[in-house]
């Protein structure tokens, strides 16, 4: 007999501040789908990665999909920047 697995829709926020973006992911999440080469144009700090949009946000989603999990995005609109600006830039 053949088990199917459920995996539930994962929300993420996505931060925009009035010049860039990012979608907040679980590192472990990022570990879990696989990808590498994320750019130092993302951040991180306490578990979470701040992921940029132009690339590597895209890049984590792609996985996400062709991994057949599902996703929802939550916006988050900041009238300055970002707090995550100051965070520790990512290195894979």
């Amino acid at each position: 007999m053949t088990q199917k697995i459920t995996i539930a829709t994962s929300t993420y926020d996505y931060i925009q501040d009035p010049a860039h973006g990012w979608i907040v992911v679980p590192l472990a999440e990022i570990t879990r789908i696989g990808i590498k080469g994320i750019s130092s144009y993302s951040y991180r700090k306490h578990g979470l990665a701040y992921l940029e949009e132009d690339c590597d946000a895209g890049l984590f989603l792609r996985a996400k999909e062709a991994a057949g999990e599902s996703y929802t995005l939550t916006d988050r609109h900041l009238d300055h920047d970002a707090p995550c600006r100051d965070f520790s830039r990512f290195i894979d």
